[in-house]
């Protein structure tokens, strides 16, 4: 009776409702809870029980099967606790897929159709998990309530004063969105200059303010449980692994399967905000993220407080990147500098203009800075440390595109281990888990054929054509200046050694192009720290470069005086292929590269090709 008593026995004979609603049992979570059912217990000699109870309405004989399944004494009964879980927008495969679509946006943003559809999906997919997000904060109380049981303070009743699961899998989504939105926002010169720029400031927002309620929830997740409540299951599987020490103790997925375990926690519901007619489950995650993390508590727990510092200043450096979205670092860079050098003539230019200024400078006696300055030790110090700010900024910018990447990757791998520990709506069998996997594939499907259709259809059309002209004409029809098979290949375009020497070609161009841009882009700022007064101000910097001022516009913009100075530049990389970018790459293919068809008797019809690719007969007589 060991295991019935268990620690010490305190069940007894008579009526179990007290005993099984006392909280030193641990209380009674199931429906119809607060009501006494009438059931009496009888311990007898030899390990034997008896229960009575009465009969009540309906056909009890359909519940006597299941009374018969959880009394067998061959099965193993062991406690697991229930909760709700992740929700099925959050399931492994989904967030996967997202991932997936953030790492093509970022590598193919210049794809006009591929990094429309990718990262469609992906700004739809976070924003919706950031307003998630804000009404789970509405909505639910985010609290450690004593509740019904205030022993395990769990509440069958009702989950709203608790905080919800979801956000496990909401935090994943929002901090690797924030880590590659940073950078992508202050280098990204396709962004700047598209006209949905506004679109990506809006989502980029909302990420950030939801951003910051996650964490805060994150590391503060000391003040507020989930609602947990204990349970059964029952489990037929036989040998050590599914004994009752083995399976109390080391509760697994994977023991859960092999053991054929069934929990009673879809029993339980109580009210939550966005899961009505919802049930709980077993809460159990991933046996190998749980061996994972928890024989590698500590690393990951270490790691993590280096990561949040990460997101945190990634959380920071976006918000303010979006004051600046229309212009570049380097310009950034220049304001930081006018900003922090400007001096009271400066100051006052800002606010006011024309002979106001003016009579205002006299009053004050500030000399403009534009015909004297005292260079004094003041001025000296405010230079420095203009310029020293300004840097600060670049550096960390520069840093910023080098180590985002790598926090990206930690961040998915780290955030992976720690929410497959929670359990989740769907396996990744079912077909709403794999479904959106489908979806995103014949997505890209419809765009490989919008994009290679015409291809396709010409080629095919060229070889229905070629095989019906020879069946059509016998071999002393067929012209004597056939193509070779070098130039067959060199008109269809299908010369692999040639593409891949093109691809090579190209790649080792980028790489000396990226080379040339570092070199420049330190050249221009050393030039920049030894005279930054004029090169933070494209007219000024006008002046400095070019001799000629009267090929300059009046106000002559950034953009403008960049392409310049890079232009003056040596040693600029060119490719050998000069057709190895865009889509156009293989402009020599014809794709209706037929010779004619004509009649060698010198009379009659012959079929040759119309300018449109169309077959036309032809009398030679007429000719």
């Amino acid at each position: 009776m060991s295991d019935f008593y268990g620690p010490s026995p305190f069940w007894t004979n008579g009526s179990l409702y007290p005993q099984v609603n006392s909280n030193y049992y641990g209380g009674n979570p199931y429906p119809s809870h607060d009501a006494d059912p009438g059931v009496n217990l009888t311990i007898l000699p030899n390990d034997l029980l008896q229960l009575s109870f009465a009969a009540g309405n309906g056909n009890l004989s359909l519940a006597l099967p299941v009374l018969l399944m959880v009394l067998n004494p061959n099965a193993t009964q062991v406690t697991v606790q229930c909760s709700y879980p992740l929700s099925g927008q959050y399931d492994r495969l989904q967030r996967f897929l997202f991932y997936g679509t953030l790492i093509v946006a970022l590598l193919f943003r210049r794809n006009g159709l591929i990094a429309l559809a990718a990262i469609g999906v992906a700004m739809t997919y976070s924003a919706l998990a950031a307003v998630h997000l804000l009404v789970l904060l509405t909505w639910y109380g985010w609290g450690d309530p004593l509740g019904e049981n205030t022993t395990y303070h769990w509440d069958s009743n009702s989950s709203k004063l608790y905080g919800d699961i979801d956000l496990f899998g909401i935090l994943p989504v929002l901090t690797a969105t924030a880590v590659m939105l940073t950078p992508l926002i202050c280098w990204s010169s396709t962004i700047r200059s598209h006209e949905a720029r506004v679109v990506m400031v809006y989502w980029a927002f909302l990420i950030f303010a939801a951003m910051v309620p996650a964490i805060y929830l994150w590391i503060n997740s000391h003040s507020w449980e989930l609602n947990i409540i204990e349970s059964f299951a029952y489990c037929t599987g036989t040998g050590d692994k599914c004994s009752w020490s083995n399976l109390e103790n080391n509760m697994s997925m994977d023991s859960y399967n092999q053991c054929q375990c069934t929990d009673f926690c879809s029993l339980l519901s109580p009210a939550a905000p966005l899961r009505a007619g919802t049930n709980m489950v077993a809460y159990i995650g991933l046996s190998i993220s749980e061996r994972v993390v928890n024989n590698r508590i500590n690393a990951i727990a270490k790691t993590y407080d280096f990561i949040f510092i990460i997101w945190i200043f990634a959380l920071v450096q976006g918000a303010l990147s979006l004051l600046s979205i229309q212009s570049s670092p380097i310009q950034v860079r220049n304001a930081i500098f006018k900003i922090f050098n400007a001096d009271r003539a400066a100051i006052v230019g800002f606010f006011f203009r024309g002979e106001r200024r003016r009579r205002i400078l006299q009053r004050s006696h500030i000399r403009n800075a534009t015909t004297g300055r005292n260079v004094t030790t003041f001025r000296k110090m405010q230079l420095y440390f203009a310029k020293l700010s300004a840097t600060t900024y670049l550096v960390i910018t520069v840093l910023g595109a080098i180590v985002y990447p790598a926090v990206f990757i930690v961040t998915i791998v780290l955030n992976e281990l720690v929410v497959d520990r929670y359990p989740v709506s769907e396996q990744s069998d079912a077909v709403g888990a794999w479904s959106p996997f489908v979806g995103a594939g014949l997505v890209i499907i419809a765009s490989l054929i919008l994009r290679l259709n015409t291809t396709f259809v010409g080629k095919l059309s060229h070889a229905f054509n070629w095989t019906l002209n020879f069946l059509r004409y016998a071999p002393e029809d067929r012209p004597k200046n056939q193509l070779t098979k070098r130039q067959r290949v060199s008109r269809t375009g299908h010369d692999v050694l040639g593409f891949w020497a093109t691809l090579s070609d190209h790649m080792w161009y980028v790489v000396r192009l990226r080379v040339w841009s570092i070199r420049t882009q330190l050249k221009l700022f050393g030039e920049w720290w030894k005279d930054p007064e004029n090169l933070s101000d494209p007219i000024r910097w006008a002046n400095v470069i070019h001799a000629d001022l009267q090929q300059w516009p009046d106000n002559p913009t950034w953009t403008q005086v960049r392409d310049y100075w890079w232009a003056m530049e040596p040693g600029r990389p060119k490719r050998r292929y000069q057709n190895c970018s865009g889509n156009n790459a293989m402009t020599r293919v014809e794709i209706y590269a037929e010779t004619e068809m004509q009649d060698t008797s010198g009379a009659g019809e012959s079929l040759t090709k119309g300018p449109q690719g169309e077959e036309v007969r032809v009398n030679g007589n007429e000719i």
